[in-house]
C-alpha cells in the first residue's frame, strides 16, 4: 500500500483509540468494585467463566466463517490499487480480526477438558466416552456426509461444474484417499474446517501426557510452547500441532492450576484493550515485512485476551447469554462448507467486479450462510431432535 496513505490511517485510528483508552482508563479504575461485587450479584467466578466461554461460542463461530469468508485470488484477482477498500477490508477481518477464533476455542477447549477435577485413571476415562460423542462421532458423519455429497454431486454435469478443481473423483478414491479424506496422513480432512475437531482429537489422546507435563513445568511450560510457537518458521523441524497444543495447554493450564482466566485477564484489560487495535493496525500495514508473522502471532494473543476480558467483564455488568445461538454455534461450524464457497463462487462469476459488489459479496455471503444455517438448525432440532443431538455431539436441544 501507498506509504501516505498508510500514514493518514495509521494517525487517524491512533488518535481515536486513545480517547478510547482515557475513557477506558476512568471506566477500568472501577473494575476492582466490579469485582467485589459478584458475589452480591449471585455469579461466581466459576459461573463467570462459564458464562465467558458460552457466550462467545456463537460470536467466535462468526469468526470461523469470516476466515472463510475471505474472497482469495482463487475467486478474482484482487489488488490493492483495483479494488483499496475492499482489498484492506477483506485482509483487516478475515486475515486479522478474527484470527482470534480457533486460538481460543481451543483455549477453551483445554480449559474444559480439566475444568472441576483431579485429574486421574477414572476420570481420564469419563472424559474420553464424552469426547467420543463430542467430537470422534461428529467428525466421522459431516466427513462421511461430505463424501457422499461429492459422490453424486460429481454425477451430474452441470452441478458438477461449479466444483471443477475443487476435489479427486470420489468414484476414483484409493484407500489412501479415503485415509486422507479423514485427515490421515493429510493437512485437513475432505470437510476441512474439521481439521478443528481433529486436532482436538489427537490432544484429548494426548491428555495425560499434557496434564503431567503442566503439573510439573507449570507456566514456564506454556511459556515454552509459546516461543516454540512464535518462532515456528525458524524451527528445523515442522512440530505438527504446535499452534494447537500451545493454546489448548494454555487453557489446560488455567483449570490445573485452578486459576480464574477472567481475573487475571480482567486486571489488564485496560492495556490490551488500548494495545490491541494498534498491534492489529499494524498488523494490516505491515503484513510485506519480514517480521510480519511475529506481530500477527503476537496480535493474536492479545486479541484474544482483549476480547475474553471486555466480554467478562461486559457479563458482570448483567449482559445475557443467547442460549439458541450458542447452542446453534457447531451445527454453523459443521455446515457453513461448502456452502459458503458455493454462494462466493456463484456471485464472483455471476455479477460484475467493482468495489462495492465484492464488498457486498464479502459481507452478504457469510451473512446469507449463518442464516441459512440457523434456519436449518431450527427446523432440524425441532422435528429431528434426537438426530440433531448426534450430530452435533449433543451440543444441541436449545
Amino acid at each position: 500500500m501507498e506509504s501516505p496513505f498508510a500514514f493518514y490511517a495509521f494517525s487517524i485510528y491512533t488518535s481515536l483509540f486513545l480517547f478510547i483508552g482515557i475513557r477506558l482508563k476512568q471506566r477500568n479504575l472501577r473494575y476492582i468494585n466490579y469485582h467485589k461485587q459478584i458475589n452480591n450479584r449471585g455469579m461466581s467466578h466459576s459461573d463467570l467463566q462459564s458464562d465467558t466461554i458460552h457466550f462467545l461460542r456463537f460470536p467466535l463461530i462468526v469468526g470461523v466463517v469470516f476466515i472463510h469468508a475471505h474472497l482469495s485470488s482463487d475467486f478474482v484477482n484482487i489488488t490493492a490499487s483495483d479494488y483499496p477498500v475492499f482489498y484492506v477490508m477483506n485482509e483487516f477481518v478475515s486475515n486479522i480480526l478474527v484470527r482470534v477464533s480457533v486460538p481460543l476455542f481451543f483455549f477453551f477447549s483445554g480449559f474444559l477438558f480439566y475444568y472441576k477435577t483431579d485429574f486421574n485413571g477414572i476420570t481420564y476415562a469419563k472424559k474420553v466416552k464424552s469426547r467420543i460423542q463430542s467430537l470422534l462421532i461428529p467428525y466421522l458423519i459431516w466427513n462421511i456426509f461430505l463424501l457422499a455429497l461429492y459422490y453424486f454431486v460429481q454425477k451430474i454435469p452441470d452441478i458438477n461444474a461449479l466444483f471443477s478443481g475443487e476435489k479427486e473423483r470420489i468414484a476414483d478414491f484409493s484407500v489412501v484417499d479415503y485415509l486422507h479424506a479423514f485427515g490421515i496422513g493429510s493437512d485437513f480432512p475432505i470437510n476441512y474446517q474439521f481439521w478443528f475437531l481433529r486436532d482436538l482429537i489427537i490432544l484429548v489422546v494426548a491428555a495425560p501426557l499434557i496434564f503431567y507435563f503442566i503439573r510439573s513445568a507449570k507456566g514456564y511450560g506454556i511459556l515454552l510452547l509459546g516461543v516454540l510457537w512464535l518462532f515456528e518458521d525458524r524451527l528445523p523441524y515442522n512440530l505438527f500441532l504446535l499452534s494447537s497444543l500451545f493454546f489448548f495447554g494454555s487453557g489446560a493450564f488455567f483449570s490445573i492450576s485452578k486459576t480464574d482466566f477472567t481475573q487475571v485477564f480482567g486486571k489488564i484489560c485496560y492495556p490490551v484493550v488500548l494495545l490491541y487495535p494498534l498491534m492489529a493496525i499494524s498488523d494490516l500495514f505491515l503484513m510485506d515485512q519480514p517480521y510480519a508473522v511475529y506481530l500477527h502471532k503476537a496480535t493474536v494473543v492479545v486479541g484474544g485476551i482483549c476480547l475474553i476480558s471486555v466480554v467478562s467483564i461486559w457479563l458482570k455488568r448483567g449482559m445475557k447469554v443467547n442460549n439458541t445461538l450458542s447452542s446453534a454455534s457447531f451445527f454453523v461450524f459443521a455446515m457453513h462448507e461448502p456452502g459458503l464457497k458455493l454462494i462466493k463462487k456463484l456471485a464472483v462469476l455471476q455479477l460484475p467486479h467493482s468495489e462495492l459488489v465484492l464488498l457486498l459479496i464479502y459481507w452478504g455471503a457469510p451473512v446469507l450462510m449463518i442464516l441459512i444455517c440457523l434456519a436449518l438448525y431450527k427446523i432440524l432440532n425441532t422435528r429431528f431432535p434426537a438426530c440433531m443431538k448426534v450430530v452435533t455431539g449433543n451440543r444441541s436441544g436449545v
